[in-house]
């Protein structure tokens, strides 16, 4: 156990730890068993300086962790086998930094996740288990805030809130928060899911999106569309979307649209949306 881990916490540094085999080494090589981090882990923690986490095998357990924290600073993570778990994850910590989290194998488990709250943050699911409890992606509050999760495979979880909450005015055109869904990913999102989420102290756009071409998702809650001048669209253009409840537009003068050109649609509270479009 080590209290604290910083890879490429100096600007124009570049920082590697490769979580896979048998060994401990002062070159990076982690053998199999448990890492475990008491207090932070940062990825990129500096100007122009990077940072990444591989793990093919073992576990890493970390109270904390930052992916990209300084102007120009990237921190990577990427799953590929056994497992990581984490309290708290930020991808796209500060302005102009960049955190990136691929998932193919092995697990992924986070209790709050937030996928570019000041910078950029990406989230790529394509085989595997991704499970978290809240992830907000955007923030109305940041005019440079850009999130996207990239979903194609695996299986993911979220139980409870998902935001898709857009950007500040800055970006007023650009939508800065997606959830894409396709290939044969399996998504369970079992608490309220909010596309497009404007906060009314700031002026920001509030636009989020999913856009669903293959794979499942089934969905509790769906709002698209909350707080004063929100937008949220949903698009299926294949694939299967279940959600119990939809709800387009909530608060002032708050919308949402849904779009669909093929795939199968269910709306438990609107049946009349529901239909099956080849």
């Amino acid at each position: 156990m080590t209290d604290k881990l910083g890879l490429g916490e100096i600007a124009g540094t570049h920082g590697e730890l490769n979580v896979w085999g048998e060994i401990i080494d002062p070159g990076g090589q982690v053998g199999s068993g448990m890492v475990e981090i008491a207090d932070q882990l940062i990825l990129g923690g500096a100007q122009a300086a990077s940072g990444v986490l591989n793990i093919s095998g073992g576990s890493v357990l970390a109270a904390q962790v930052i992916a990209g924290q300084g102007i120009g600073a990237l921190g990577t993570i990427g799953v590929t086998g056994g497992t990581f778990g984490s309290p708290t994850v930020t991808l796209g910590g500060t302005v102009g930094a960049t955190g990136e989290l691929s998932v193919s194998g092995g697990s992924f488990a986070a209790t709050t996740l937030a996928v570019g709250p000041s910078g950029h943050g990406s989230i790529a699911v394509s085989g595997g288990t991704f499970a978290a409890q809240d992830v907000t992606v955007g923030n109305p509050n940041e005019s440079n805030a850009v999130g996207s999760l990239t979903l194609s495979g695996g299986t993911t979880d979220i139980s409870g809130e998902l935001v898709l909450s857009g950007a500040g005015e800055a970006q007023s055109i650009t939508n800065n928060a997606t959830l894409n869904v396709s290939g044969n990913a399996l998504v369970n999102l079992s608490g309220s899911t909010i596309v497009g989420l404007r906060d009314q102290a700031v002026s920001g756009n509030g636009i989020g999106a999913i856009n669903m071409y293959e794979g499942s998702l089934i969905a509790s809650n769906v709002i698209a569309g909350q707080g004063i001048g929100a937008f949220g669209t949903i698009g299926i253009s294949g694939g299967s979307f279940q959600a119990d409840s939809l709800t387009l537009g909530s608060g002032g003068n708050a919308a949402g649209s849904v779009t669909q050109t093929g795939g199968d649609v269910f709306f438990k509270n609107l049946p009349c949306l529901t239909r099956r479009v080849h």
